[in-house]
């Protein structure tokens, strides 16, 4: 058997195999809601359970943290029965099914706002500095305590919507410059305070909160994991010993799962064009932590995730476009690999 054919175990759940469909925006939402578009988009990417680990595509935690307006939404309890629909045919389909959770912060889609600010570390604008944006964003407000303490409680409320519609387990979504990863990269974080860049325990307290207090409202049954920005690859952002320390943290604070890519540069990497543009980081990590590692990005054939997982730099191994071009990719990868 390969490594990527062998199963795994996250905290008390066996997976059959170790192929990741990580998530993806597909925007077939409609005003939040699950269509049945949606539905037949994940019915074809599980068919056949060939996929071990689907994890659906971000879906915003509250109304002023959506990435863009055909998103879909775990706001409110209105959800829950759209979000079965999708864990049901996944699991009809022989997959396990994870759900990721987010909130933009200062990628918030303007049109999405009603002219309010978005909120993010603090007031000051850095998005310009190196950020290409296509359109003239929304104001930037800080966040005071009672901000963070309700985005938090959003969070909580959002991972019991994601057990109550039947899935295996829920993603924070701390990433690709989302409100969470805009508070750990030196980058964005210019506050002072408890939560703020003078020291990296205070970058990362808004996720080990968050993380705490998904975990008590889900119980030790359910995954709880994190896809985490781990490094900016730009200058003067999150470095790899950040990544290794935080990473240490997010397990001691309840994560059974750490979903590995990029920060500020988002999900590719400016300076690295071959398969497995995270591996470095994702190997470290790996090293680091005992509970399993994906790693996702660039890889596109059968033999690429083996080599990975071979070579120790993940557990998992995420694969997104090519199986977004070819939805048998999976079926075709676990007989090539036999």
């Amino acid at each position: 058997m390969s490594y990527l054919n062998s199963p795994i175990r996250i905290g008390n759940l066996e997976i059959s195999n170790r192929l990741v469909l990580p998530p993806i925006a597909t925007e077939l939402s409609k005003k939040g809601t699950i269509t049945t578009g949606l539905c037949q988009y994940y019915d074809r990417m599980s068919y056949g359970g060939h996929t071990g680990l689907i994890i659906i595509e971000h879906c915003y935690i509250r109304e002023d943290g959506k990435a863009s307006p055909n998103q879909a939404s775990v706001a409110d309890d209105s959800t829950i029965q759209g979000l079965k629909n999708i864990a049901d045919i996944i699991h009809k389909n022989g997959s396990r099914a994870i759900l990721q959770m987010s909130h933009a912060g200062a990628m918030a889609d303007p049109s999405t706002l009603n002219g309010q600010p978005a909120i993010s570390t603090c007031d000051a604008d850095w998005r310009w500095s190196f950020w290409k944006l296509k359109k003239e964003p929304a104001h930037i407000k800080g966040m005071t305590q009672a901000d963070i303490d309700d985005i938090i409680q959003c969070y909580v409320n959002a991972a019991k919507r994601v057990k109550a519609a039947g899935f295996d387990g829920c993603e924070i979504h701390g990433a690709h410059g989302f409100l969470l990863n805009q508070f750990y990269s030196p980058l964005t974080n210019f506050r002072h305070d408890k939560y703020g860049r003078d020291d990296l325990a205070s970058r990362i307290r808004f996720h080990m909160e968050t993380l705490l207090a998904v975990r008590e409202a889900v119980g030790n049954d359910f995954i709880v994991a994190i896809r985490f920005g781990a490094k900016d690859y730009l200058p003067g952002g999150s470095s790899l010993k950040d990544a290794v320390f935080a990473s240490r943290a997010f397990e001691k604070a309840g994560a059974d799962l750490i979903d590995i890519s990029g920060g500020m540069c988002g999900f590719t990497r400016p300076d690295y064009k071959r398969p497995a543009y995270f591996s470095d980081t994702s190997a470290a990590i790996k090293q680091a932590v005992s509970v399993p590692v994906i790693l996702t990005g660039g890889i596109t054939r059968a033999s690429e995730a083996e080599q990975q997982l071979r070579a120790h730099k993940a557990d998992m191994i995420g694969v997104a476009r090519a199986v977004m071009k070819d939805p048998r990719w999976a079926e075709k990868a676990m007989k090539e690999l036999a």
